[in-house]
């Protein structure tokens, strides 16, 4: 790479479904209710999917400094593990 060249990071975005249980889940951790934020979170994750064949999970529960206080070591594994098929 030339100097000065940037490489592109950018994460695809989730599905507009998906992201709209996000913002749910975080509203709902905002307001104290992280348990019932986590079986929202949880009850889409089986939906969710990529088009990008690297992405397989949703990174937005790693990287969100509200989400990722939800996600325990034992949620990560069920996470990667879920089988997942799309909205």
């Amino acid at each position: 790479m030339a100097g000065g060249e940037a490489i592109d990071t950018a994460v695809a975005p989730d599905q507009p479904e998906f992201a709209a249980t996000l913002d749910r889940a975080r509203e709902l951790v905002r307001r104290g209710d992280a348990e019932t934020a986590w079986e929202v979170v949880a009850e889409a994750v089986p939906r969710w999917h990529s088009d990008d064949p690297l992405s397989i999970a949703p990174l937005a529960l790693l990287t969100d400094p509200v989400l990722n206080t939800l996600v325990t070591p034992q949620r990560a594994t069920w996470i990667a593990t879920t089988p997942r098929g799309g909205y």
